[in-house]
């Protein structure tokens, strides 16, 4: 893979790694447009330059290269479209196989939420009202440093937790649970470390 298809860039104020995507590219299945994407549950496709699912369940996708484990930050522009159950960035993925990080979860119900999913189940670690409305862009952030994880919505933060046995793992992704007739789209992705 050649770097130039891999957008690395310094962060100017923290000095570490960071992985953006834009998916500028024609309209495809394959969701390798800036980045090389791991699809690890259903699919996504490019479509209108933004990166669509449509499945029917849960869907992520992983990217690579890896950005680290400790200090770091993923962050998307999410347009929930026809309404989702929860959608959202996620962050610190041990692996492609166990999905394990942090959720930083747009819930269809009016709340947001903070999900920590180790190996095998998930638990809501931070969770507040929220409004949500159909066909209504946000970007979505989550940060991890240390034990203390924190979501941030339109720019404002509004959870944050102290995890007392921190998840820690290489890559970022995006990821949403999606009901039957429901879409959704992300955009701008950027992750790497604070």
């Amino acid at each position: 893979m050649s770097l130039a298809k891999r957008l690395l860039s310094v962060q100017p104020s923290g000095g570490g790694l960071v992985i953006t995507e834009s998916w500028n590219a024609a309209d495809s299945s394959s969701m390798d447009a800036d980045l090389t994407w791991t699809i690890t549950e259903n699919g996504f496709d490019i479509v209108s330059n933004r990166a669509k699912s449509e499945a029917n369940g849960r869907c992520n996708a992983v990217a690579d290269p890896a950005i680290g484990s400790n200090n770091v930050y993923v962050e998307a522009v999410v347009d929930t479209n026809s309404g989702t159950s929860g959608v959202g960035p996620t962050l610190c993925n041990v692996n492609t196989t166990t999905r394990s990080g942090y959720y930083f979860s747009l819930v269809r119900s009016n709340e947001i939420k903070i999900i920590r999913q180790p190996t095998g189940s998930q638990v809501d670690i931070a969770t507040k009202s929220y409004t949500i409305s159909a066909s209504t862009i946000y970007t979505v952030r989550g940060e991890v440093s240390g034990g203390t994880v924190k979501m941030f919505v339109n720019g404002v933060e509004e959870l944050s937790v102290v995890d007392g046995v921190p998840l820690t793992g290489a890559y970022a992704g995006i990821g949403a649970f999606l009901e039957s007739g429901q879409s959704v789209f992300f955009d701008n992705f950027e992750a790497g470390t604070l």
